[in-house]
């Protein structure tokens, strides 16, 4: 399923979106989802920059000055894809009129809306916090469930649904749900970015 997040953003915003991504993708890849993932390629784990230290991903993030050259370092079969942006878990597509749109498409295919509106939520809490934070803070994360959720994230809720150490959704082939209490989230306003 796609999600897209769109918005007149600057290019270091919308970079600061992908290298957040890139810290965490293998802890939003545990997260408790329904249903069987679409085959998508990795970007943090991707031909190119697999064998980088995390470290080193960011730099090569921050230094690409080129579009173009940029969702080549993130989808380096880009040319050989028929749809590019159902290909990858993460796709920049620019719009030179008003901004960019990254679509995130690492949920199963879904016409409910039980699962469409909490996911577009959580990327967006994603996105909206990616878009305010430092550089200086994403290269110091380590990341983690309690990280993604008690910092990132922010909402109960969402840690209830998706949150594997306190899904209330049985697991397939579980016959009870997660019994573990889901942690506790200090509620703070964050500013609405304008730009999204």
């Amino acid at each position: 399923m796609h999600v897209a997040i769109q918005g007149a953003m600057g290019y270091d915003q919308f970079k600061r979106i992908l290298k957040l991504f890139c810290v965490f993708e293998d802890i939003i890849d545990e997260l408790h989802i329904e249903g069987d993932v679409p085959p998508v390629d990795s970007v943090r784990h991707n031909r190119v920059l697999a064998s980088m230290p995390i470290e080193d991903v960011l730099e090569k993030i921050d230094s690409t000055r080129s579009f173009g050259k940029l969702r080549l370092l993130l989808l380096p079969n880009f040319s050989k894809v028929h749809e590019p942006s159902f290909a990858c878990k993460i796709y920049p597509k620019l719009h030179m009129a008003d901004g960019f749109t990254l679509f995130f498409n690492n949920h199963p295919t879904s016409l409910r809306s039980d699962d469409i509106v909490p996911w577009m939520m959580l990327m967006g809490k994603f996105a909206q916090y990616a878009v305010n934070c430092s550089d200086d803070e994403i290269v110091h994360y380590r990341p983690s469930l309690d990280v993604f959720f008690d910092e990132i994230i922010r909402d109960e809720e969402l840690a209830k649904r998706y949150d594997p150490r306190c899904s209330r959704v049985a697991l397939p082939g579980d016959s009870s749900p997660a019994s573990s209490p889901p942690p506790s989230f200090v509620q703070e306003d964050m500013a609405e970015p304008s730009s999204l």
